[in-house]
């Protein structure tokens, strides 16, 4: 069995972020770590997966994933290797409302915008809460 490192760090307003690293044997060159962001409600508002320093998931799951305050999925971003994809068929970014609606989708191949599909959308987080606004340009870091 893999051994695991858990650090935590105060982020201020309320929120921890949970570093997790799985370490692997020696003979593996892989480092897989995982982040997760909780709010002051210890809900869990992001979750980031990472292999070898990027963002990076197996398996068709999200590599990163950020939620309103109250647990809802807000939007999810696929990566592979540290750059945002998907493949064509699969949207690589898919932002959802409060209701759990799909409101946006980015189909992207190995970083490159394949099309958009639904509103434009900027994302705000302040206050421990992920927030959308339509109708700016989508913004991502």
């Amino acid at each position: 069995m893999d051994a695991v490192n858990v650090s935590e760090f105060d982020l201020g307003n309320g929120e921890t972020l949970h570093d997790i690293t799985f370490l692997q044997p020696k003979k593996q060159k892989e480092n897989i770590k995982r982040q997760i962001v909780t709010n002051r409600n210890k809900v869990i508002v992001q979750e980031k997966n990472y292999k070898n320093g990027n963002l990076h998931q197996d398996k068709d799951i999200p590599a990163m994933t950020m939620r309103y305050a109250d647990g809802k999925l807000c939007a999810e971003f696929y990566y592979k290797n540290g750059a945002v994809h998907r493949a064509i068929e699969k949207p690589a970014i898919i932002f959802y409302n409060k209701d759990k609606e799909i409101i946006s989708k980015k189909y992207i191949v190995n970083g490159e915008l394949q099309r958009n599909e639904g509103v434009k959308l900027k994302m705000f987080y302040s206050d421990g809460e992920y927030s959308l606004e339509e109708g700016a340009i989508i913004t991502h870091q």
